[in-house]
């Protein structure tokens, strides 16, 4: 619906963001922040009753710490998402005093009439005295990578304009996937990759090592100009299907069996290393 223009902008959090690619086509994204966001943790007054005083306190304490984790957790977690959108073409829109006056005007216009129990009053004013509450133009620091968005250099095509079909592989490191935030534990080890790009359009792909939430992978391919596409259509054993990203673009350069690629819109930083770290050499 975005691609057909008959959706101006989605709500949603980074997550869905990047897993839908939502980028690829709604390239902007605001910064700013109404209010402060919170999960509660609701229980049914007769199923809390029916606990016992040991239930109850178990409870609470695994609320505590719950509490105490995240707010270690999600600002990194929160950091890394946001690099990895605006390493995916995802591109901060920041608004001018002047806009967020006229938000902040239109919510206190609507607030009175959509807050009018005494519970949601209650909570209103709760959340007014949090610690950095009230509009801001910054939800959250935006990382280095948002700011200092790095320069398009064009690459210069040696040779013909189509990829040479054929098998290539390429070997990231534990240094390559560090330097690129990958935080996945299995990445704590150097991975080859195996890719085999076909005339037909299509593509096959093995690592190893392996994982079971991992590959084999295989889909789909398109070439326009220096401009390189890749649709994952599986990925995971036939029998144990898992996710599988949004389609993801890269400027492509081949020179003396070595495909080059520079990331435009990958959403994965998986992915981001993987194309970007080393060039892709050409075995057969």
């Amino acid at each position: 619906m975005l691609q057909a223009h008959k959706l101006d902008g989605v709500e949603s959090n980074l997550t869905a963001i990047l897993g839908n690619g939502y980028q690829t086509v709604a390239h902007y994204f605001s910064t700013y922040s109404p209010f402060p966001k919170f999960e509660a943790i609701v229980v049914n007054r007769t199923v809390w009753n029916a606990l016992t005083p040991a239930e109850q306190a178990a409870f609470r304490a695994a609320a505590r710490k719950a509490v105490a984790s995240a707010v270690h957790t999600e600002p990194f977690a929160e950091q890394q998402e946001l690099i990895e959108l605006c390493e995916a073409a995802g591109v901060p829109a920041t608004p001018t005093h002047a806009h967020l006056a006229q938000i902040a005007s239109a919510m206190r216009s609507t607030t009175p009439r959509t807050v009018t129990s005494t519970g949601g009053k209650e909570l209103l004013a709760q959340l007014l005295r949090l610690p950095g509450a009230g509009l801001r133009s910054l939800a959250t620091p935006l990382p280095f990578r948002c700011t200092h968005r790095p320069k398009n250099v064009p690459f210069v095509h040696h040779g013909g304009a189509t990829i040479p079909p054929g098998v290539y592989t390429v070997t990231i490191t534990y240094h390559d996937w560090l330097k690129g935030s990958v935080i996945n534990p299995d990445m704590r080890t150097a991975i080859t990759y195996t890719t085999t790009i076909r005339k037909n359009g299509t593509w096959y792909q093995t690592q190893k090592p392996n994982y079971p939430d991992q590959g084999p992978f295989n889909g789909t391919y398109s070439v326009h100009g220096d401009q390189l596409t890749f649709v994952m259509l599986h990925a995971g054993p036939p029998n144990h299907p898992n996710d599988i990203d949004a389609p993801e673009t890269v400027q492509w350069s081949y020179f003396r069996g070595m495909l080059t690629m520079r990331n435009l819109i990958v959403a994965d930083s998986g992915s981001r290393v993987l194309y970007a770290a080393h060039p892709w050499r050409k075995i057969r």
